[in-house]
């Protein structure tokens, strides 16, 4: 079926989701292309409202999809670029609202004493952050505050399993990304890495310099001389297990693809 080359502003969230459920990665990209420009907030004043009213639906779509146990990066990724587009066409004002609220998710969530770690959707729309926003900014209404999140994570979670410690990883990589471009510096992440390095160390030579790790890793979690838990390593019916998503080999990344593929960490309970 030809896409109309005309496409209203879906009215409701449902319509949204309607539209775009069962249709390619391409076809989505370009449904939500023609929506942008032929509804452009330059046509018409009235359009603002309605594109702010789309942005929010973009953005709950982007939540519910990094949300869902089945994991689909090439539906999320379709929803990234249109973000992108979005916020920097006279959508920045609602967009930050909307970034802030969930950043304020996030940190109630971190500090709940029943459910301090962090999923696969706060991962996700960390990455998501850094490609909307402007990391190499001094300050940012956005990219400061998720970066003191994501400080505050590595300092305050502790590390009891495997998935914690691949959390923190993936955490400190996109902290990493944060911090070079602006020139920051802050020590949660390198501290976190040197603990790991530690946890992976069972040698006593005097000649290796003593480190008193930061954070307390369980003894042999990371022990690379105990066989039971490089065997753990390779099952993949562990109750906690995790997947690099690493994208299509047999192709050359997209732009898309570099956005989401590099290691999106998910695990099944």
């Amino acid at each position: 079926e030809e896409i109309p080359y005309t496409i209203g502003i879906p009215s409701t969230q449902e319509n949204l989701d309607k539209i775009l459920d069962g249709q390619s990665v391409e076809r989505q990209l370009l449904i939500l292309q023609r929506i942008r420009l032929c509804n452009h907030v330059s046509f018409s004043k009235e359009n603002r409202d309605k594109m702010k009213r789309h942005y929010t639906f973009l953005f709950n779509r982007l939540v519910r999809l990094a949300s869902s146990p089945e994991l689909s990066t090439e539906m999320i990724d379709v929803l990234i670029q249109p973000l992108h587009e979005l916020t920097w066409d006279k959508m920045g004002v609602h967009a930050l609202s909307l970034f802030r609220e969930f950043l304020k998710s996030m940190e109630q969530k971190l500090i709940s004493p029943q459910n301090g770690n962090w999923g696969a959707l706060e991962l996700i729309m960390l990455r998501v952050i850094g490609y909307i926003w402007p990391v190499s900014d001094k300050r940012h209404g956005i990219v400061t505050p998720a970066s003191l999140l994501m400080g505050q994570y590595l300092f305050w979670h502790p590390i009891v399993t495997y998935k914690d410690v691949l959390t923190k990883l993936y955490v400190t990589n996109i902290f990493l990304t944060f911090l070079s471009p602006a020139k920051r510096f802050a020590s949660e992440p390198f501290c976190f890495l040197f603990s790991v390095l530690d946890a992976f160390t069972t040698s006593s030579d005097p000649d290796i310099p003593m480190y008193s790790p930061s954070w307390n890793i369980p003894p042999d979690l990371l022990s690379l001389q105990n066989p039971r838990r490089a065997n753990t390593l390779t099952h993949t019916d562990q109750p906690i297990h995790f997947l690099l998503l690493t994208g299509h080999r047999e192709k050359e990344l997209t732009d898309v693809d570099r956005f989401s593929r590099p290691a999106l960490i998910y695990w099944n309970n």
